[in-house]
């Protein structure tokens, strides 16, 4: 059984983990921002860097995880 829950926190591609990513991050009700890299991945679509801001952006102390 927990083989089965670590392989659903795998996306088959990088479009499925990037839109997973979004939609959690959306319903946390965060601020987003999107910033497209060079390169394509293995499927040719287009790489992007997406940041989530969960809480007020005025705070002198975050965190950032990557």
């Amino acid at each position: 059984m927990k083989n089965l829950i670590a392989l659903e926190c795998f996306s088959d591609s990088y479009a499925i983990a990037r839109n997973r990513f979004l939609d959690a991050a959306l319903n946390l009700g965060a601020s987003l921002a999107s910033f497209p890299i060079e390169g394509k991945d293995d499927r040719g679509e287009d790489l992007i860097v997406d940041f989530a801001l969960i809480g007020a952006s005025t705070r002198w102390r975050q965190t950032v995880l990557i």
